[in-house]
């Protein structure tokens, strides 16, 4: 994913290099928190998101970027016992490319902004669930040592969802700003995010 993300920024740098010399382009870095919940699982790890954004109105920007969803190791021991099952922790790893549009409206202090926008999110990962059928992916049956079964769901699925934030780009220079932000992400297969981000934008 990061490759592809490396070469989706190099292809928009080189589509608006004429772009560039009208002082309108601009580069964000942040890094964060999320709350992420997909099909059966949940986890709450650090994240981080890189952009660049182009303001081609007064009032929009458009902004192409990448950010981490989730972080969770994959477990990769399956539980023998009733009391493992209960403490079981399924992992969960997300990572998306964004596109989006920002409404802004500045003052002294800076700029504040809303997000409207789409992402096309890769999630993998793992659900336990009675023995039966899994509602994404495929999954493996297997019996403790006392007789109950279950059915142990992997998945590796590309879901498309939608995004709506809102947040402040504060001056701290004559082209730097620092940004704070937050924003939901709901889509396919019952994915929904929360997340929290604190960066700095660099306006080119």
């Amino acid at each position: 994913m990061f490759k592809r993300f490396t070469l989706f920024i190099l292809l928009a740098f080189g589509i608006c290099s004429q772009v560039l010399a009208t002082d309108k382009m601009y580069g964000v870095i942040s890094g964060g928190y999320t709350e992420s919940e997909f099909d059966l699982t949940k986890a709450d790890t650090a994240s981080y998101k890189f952009a660049v954004g182009y303001q081609f109105h007064r009032q929009w920007y458009l902004e192409l970027g990448y950010q981490q969803l989730a972080d969770e190791d994959l477990a990769s021991v399956l539980p023998t016992t009733l009391e493992e099952v209960d403490s079981f922790e399924p992992g969960l790893q997300g990572d998306a490319l964004f596109a989006a549009f920002l409404g802004k409206a500045g003052n002294n202090m800076g700029e504040l902004f809303y997000r409207v926008g789409i992402l096309k999110a890769d999630m993998k990962g793992q659900s336990l669930i009675p023995q039966g059928s899994c509602e994404v992916g495929e999954g493996s049956d297997f019996a403790l040592g006392t007789g109950e079964n279950y059915t142990l769901c992997r998945y590796d699925d590309s879901n498309v969802a939608a995004v709506l934030g809102i947040g402040f780009d504060f001056y701290v220079g004559a082209r730097s700003m620092v940004r704070f932000e937050v924003e939901h992400i709901r889509g396919e297969n019952d994915l929904a995010i929360n997340a929290a981000y604190l960066g700095v934008r660099y306006n080119f």
